[in-house]
């Protein structure tokens, strides 16, 4: 136990560090890195114009990936940690240690309309926060936001955050304090029926609390499309998801995650970066194979495969967003 909190301080300190250099980046937008994702990130950020601020967190790279993305990814600034860390606890340092708004996105999101990027980055300020997707919860009948990409009115989640003294990480019902459970009542929340429990979740997931509070508060998220569409051709957005362990296909999300990822390295330019992940990840699934599972599960359609293949055709060009 000592030994962990004396990690978890360390860490802090590494953050801090860090993060105090990269503080006059105004409006930065955060993608969270992690081993095995750098082709992924390369083609994503050939979507975002190049006068949004992006700030990369390397967490649990090796020495090679961070060397290679720092030789080959144009972003804004960089923050390395030494170990892979949940969203939720990434969200908290950046929420504890910088102190004006930001954003956050997921590397496996490409968004085409850059007009996106400039409608997150504006707050009101009775907001606590934009966001591009949502879920309206049958259950609560609420719309709840998904974290794939979000601006923050950061000053008004830290008050939500110390007020309740709650985090961004997964939590419990039954761990929550009384004021809490208290609060979520009054938007007739008492635990029976949790956020996504559609989906097999038994907890509320990363910032769903937050999410929640707020709202019970009497605030609000700005909509930035409250019907974006599943494929980049309807909607100018495509969010692949399950795409962080390719060998992991254990549902249809992993598998197009796992197909994409697979998709996507075979067409990177860069031989050394192929090699160095087919080392690291061995033995994956054929993409023959997940195509097929995919093609008949009843849930995938021609879009997600139409646009994987026009996001594929994207490597080997420069920034494609349109906009300077």
């Amino acid at each position: 136990m000592i030994n962990k909190k004396y990690d978890e301080i360390m860490l802090l300190f590494a953050f801090i560090g860090q993060i105090r250099r990269l503080e006059k980046i105004v409006n930065p937008i955060f993608i969270i890195g992690i081993k095995g994702s750098l082709h992924i990130i390369d083609l994503c950020l050939k979507f975002i114009p190049n006068r949004v601020n992006v700030i990369l967190i390397l967490a649990g790279m090796d020495e090679w990936e961070i060397d290679w993305a720092k030789k080959h990814l144009c972003v804004s600034g960089y923050i390395v940690l030494d170990k892979q860390l949940k969203h939720g606890a990434i969200l908290d340092l950046l929420f504890k240690c910088r102190k004006s708004n930001f954003g956050i996105m997921d590397y496996d999101l490409f968004i085409s309309n850059p007009i996106y990027f400039d409608l997150m980055r504006s707050i009101n300020s009775n907001s606590i926060g934009n966001v591009l997707f949502m879920y309206e919860d049958p259950n609560l009948h609420v719309k709840i936001p998904q974290t794939f990409f979000m601006f923050f009115n950061a000053l008004m989640v830290r008050s939500i955050m110390q007020r309740f003294d709650v985090s961004c990480s997964v939590a419990k019902y039954e761990e929550l304090s009384q004021r809490v459970k208290s609060k979520l009542q009054s938007i007739n929340f008492d635990g029976r029926n949790m956020p996504e429990g559609n989906f097999g979740k038994d907890y509320f997931d990363t910032f769903r609390l937050i999410s929640l509070l707020g709202l019970a508060d009497g605030y609000e998220f700005n909509w930035v499309n409250d019907s974006i569409e599943s494929g980049l051709n309807e909607s100018g957005v495509f969010h692949v998801s399950g795409i962080s362990n390719p060998a992991e296909v254990k549902n249809r999300w992993r598998r197009r995650g796992s197909f994409f990822w697979q998709r996507s390295l075979a067409l990177h330019p860069d031989l050394n970066l192929r090699t160095h992940y087919q080392q690291l990840f061995p033995n994956l699934p054929t993409v023959h194979d997940l195509e097929q599972l995919l093609r008949n599960d009843g849930y995938t359609g021609s879009w997600y495969f139409d646009s994987v293949n026009e996001l594929l055709k994207s490597f080997g060009r420069g920034n494609i967003s349109g906009k300077v």
